[in-house]
């Protein structure tokens, strides 16, 4: 019973209600191979994919029958291959997975053995207290661990065993250890403003008033980020903060390492498949990734300028292409008849790709709204458009990723993050201090991003989180690539092995950006104006 229940909700969660007798039916094949489910229902559902969604908002027997029939669906980049798990049970394996931010499997610290365990079952959307503070906690170890990792902050072996004494400079200590300490000082702790317009940097264990004002920074800064310190204690009781930066991020090899075979990315993952994934990525050399944000569905000029774009690449068309929100030109909600206009826009959208066969019939289309588009607000991490809305294009093309923002996708061994939201505005917004000659502001933002890893590591007030569900904003370990839609101009950074790349806002410039999986290399590209050609 306890199990029907985790399945119909996670069903209306994916916008799909479920008639009893249909949820019984699905219930059934569910415990007849529960073994090859080891994630549970969400990875159930997560393994039905695009067939979940043709089934149409409401399921019946029927439906969810011959949905069950087609599992697992073959396509371009769904194809299955045949590997082995590490218990050595057959399975098949997919070049490409759109993974749910709500199926993401959620690390959380466990003090007494000093490492991460996962947990996978589901979680409630409202949270307690307590589910508040362990979101903070698990960022705070997650970067903790990692600071300790960097031979700069722990001595080796070696040098304990004949006890050689570290540089005490580099010895990480708590908060609470600044209390009545001399000397200099380095400490680790969220940066945050207790009182208004005083800076305090605080652990799970105490918080300290801080002096940042003649602080040497080292990157962007922002309020509830954790920083590394540098300073000493004034005879007020406040430390004096002498340097300021970001506990600097690791590339993914090293993350990988400490991390054994958890997999804090989520979907369908082995490491006894990476070889067989690998030499299919290096055969398909025609892989290209499409990335457009901002598809106002409601603009002729928009829709006008994309048709020419998708109409040159019909001949070789790309393996996936993503759209991100907003899909109207203002806010969703505004208009009396806004429900209709993006119906219509999303069907429009569908007829104009049906003429083009390739793309219709090969190519996989990823939608990912933004806070303006239909849903709960500005949170994160946001559920997917209502699938009523997309039912107009769904029945123009073949295949359909309807996906959550953020959302995550596995091409073969390549992990991509795609996040919509004006990230650089609110950085900019929420920063506490500010390297001097600071040149572009992307390039201090990326770097910012992945050494907290974390997609929008700001006050919730600026960036709503979902407590229970923090850890599908997490970047750790380093994905090969993260994607973020955003209204600045465009850019492209590469920062421990990271691609990290804006496409910029499409209706702005007509601009869009191309992902070569293959070469691992950014395209940006711009639909020339009239006057350019």
């Amino acid at each position: 019973m306890m199990e029907k229940r985790k399945l119909v909700r996670k069903l209306r969660e994916r916008g799909v209600s479920a008639k009893a007798d249909a949820a019984e039916v699905l219930l059934r094949y569910y415990w007849s191979h529960v073994g090859d489910f080891p994630g549970g229902v969400g990875e159930f559902l997560e393994r039905l994919g695009d067939e979940l969604w043709r089934g149409g908002s409401l399921l019946d027997v029927e439906a969810a029958t011959m949905l069950l029939e087609r599992i697992p669906q073959a396509g371009d980049l769904s194809e299955s291959h045949v590997g082995e798990n590490e218990e050595g049970v057959v399975q098949n394996l997919e070049a490409l997975q759109v993974i749910d931010a709500f199926a993401v499997p959620r690390p959380k610290w466990v003090t007494d053995r000093h490492e991460f365990a996962l947990e996978c079952e589901s979680r409630k959307l409202r949270g307690s207290v307590s589910d508040k503070s362990e979101m903070f906690e698990n960022r705070y170890h997650l970067l903790l661990s990692r600071l300790f990792r960097n031979p700069k902050f722990r001595p080796s072996a070696v040098e304990v065993q004949h006890g050689w004494k570290p540089n005490e400079d580099m010895l990480v200590c708590s908060v609470d250890a600044l209390i009545g300490a001399r000397g200099t000082k380095l400490v680790m702790g969220m940066l945050s403003q207790l009182e208004d317009g005083i800076w305090y940097i605080e652990d799970g264990n105490a918080s300290v008033q801080v002096d940042i004002r003649e602080a040497n920074v080292t990157g962007l800064i922002t309020e509830n980020s954790f920083v590394l310190v540098a300073g000493s204690m004034r005879a007020d009781g406040i430390f004096d903060v002498s340097v300021m930066g970001s506990p600097e991020a690791e590339v993914r090899s090293e993350s990988n390492v400490s991390l054994g075979d958890n997999n804090f990315f989520g979907g369908i993952w082995s490491k006894s498949t990476q070889q067989l994934l690998l030499e299919w990525e290096k055969e398909d050399v025609g892989a290209m990734f499409m990335i457009f944000s901002d598809i106002w569905l409601d603009s002729d000029h928009v829709i006008e300028s994309l048709e020419k774009i998708l109409i040159h690449f019909n001949e070789q068309p790309p393996s996936v292409i993503v759209f991100m929100g907003s899909f109207l030109s203002r806010p969703f909600g505004q208009g009396t008849d806004d429900i209709l206009l993006l119906s219509n826009g999303f069907l429009r959208l569908g007829q104009t790709i049906s003429k083009l066969n390739n793309l219709a019939n090969e190519c996989h289309f990823i939608f990912v709204p933004s806070s303006t588009d239909p849903g709960p607000g500005p949170v994160s991490p946001r559920p997917p458009i209502p699938d009523f809305f997309l039912e107009g294009f769904r029945g123009q093309v073949k295949h359909v990723h309807n996906a959550t923002n953020p959302c995550r996708v596995r091409y073969c061994t390549q992990e991509f993050v795609i996040f919509r939201n004006d990230t650089i505005a609110k950085m900019n917004r929420y920063c506490a201090k500010r390297p001097k000659d600071m040149g572009d502001t992307s390039e201090y933002v990326v770097k910012a991003l992945l050494d907290q890893a974390h997609l929008c590591p700001l006050p919730l007030e600026a960036c709503p989180v979902i407590w229970n569900y923090d850890a599908s904003m997490w970047l750790f370990p380093l994905p090969h690539v993260v994607i973020l839609g955003d209204r600045a101009e465009p850019f492209s950074w590469e920062y421990k092995d990271c691609h990290v790349f804006n496409p910029g806002s499409f209706p702005n410039g007509l601009c869009f950006s191309v992902y070569l999986p293959s070469e691992r290399k950014v395209q940006p590209s711009c639909l020339p104006t009239d006057d350019e050609r």
